[in-house]
């Protein structure tokens, strides 16, 4: 038996302990799986929005700066996840693979890696990397900006990885691989930006720009 073979048996045997945890008849389990499984996702996008604005609203162009560093780790991670998916073999999702349903409707493409724990990993990661610095005092509000929202995006991906494998649309190595991957992506990338001909000719451009639409 080669060794991705019984890798993906385990992968499968992980499946179905998790589908242990589901009742399918629940619609109180299902739902909150539905609101679960992109959680992350709508937080952050939110929270990068809310981080310009406060920014705009405080005369503050660190928080923009941030928000923009976020946002292209985010994009850095998606797009390589899109080549992955193109370039590694076909892997279906479970739904295709066995005869339950999954809860939360999906098209049937590649399941290796997972996107959405991509998007989760470079936002949570980014997130930490850029916003927390423990050395500096700050009100209770930008305490909790800095400090405790890395945290709150990371609680949140913990609660949308286990939706998504409990909905059937995601094996947990899919997840997990998706999730690492995207951690070691942002920590390679993140130095980039301190780059002073990034900050002068890419993110400040892009603040002028936005400053010139009122943004």
């Amino acid at each position: 038996m080669s060794f991705s073979v019984s890798l993906q048996q385990f992968d499968v045997m992980l499946l179905n302990i998790f589908r242990w945890f589901i009742n399918q008849d629940s619609g109180i389990q299902v739902s909150l799986i539905h609101i679960f499984a992109d959680i992350e996702l709508i937080v952050c996008a939110f929270f990068l929005v809310f981080l310009w604005f406060y920014g705009l609203a405080q005369k503050e162009i660190f928080y923009k700066e941030q928000s923009l560093k976020i946002f292209f780790s985010i994009v850095i991670s998606i797009v390589f996840c899109i080549l992955l998916n193109n370039i590694l073999p076909f892997r279906p999702r479970p739904e295709v693979m066995s005869t339950i349903l999954p809860l939360i409707s999906h098209i049937p493409d590649n399941s290796f890696p997972s996107m959405h724990a991509m998007f989760a990993g470079s936002s949570t990661f980014a997130a930490f990397l850029f916003l927390q610095s423990p050395q500096k005092k700050y009100s209770w509000f930008k305490y909790f900006i800095h400090m405790w929202m890395p945290w709150v995006l990371w609680v949140l991906w913990i609660l949308m990885a286990f939706s998504r494998v409990l909905a059937w649309i995601h094996y947990p190595g899919d997840i997990m691989v998706g999730y690492l991957l995207s951690i070691i992506l942002t920590y390679m990338t993140a130095p980039v930006f301190q780059y002073q001909c990034v900050k002068k000719y890419f993110l400040q451009f892009l603040i002028r720009l936005a400053s010139f639409l009122h943004l």
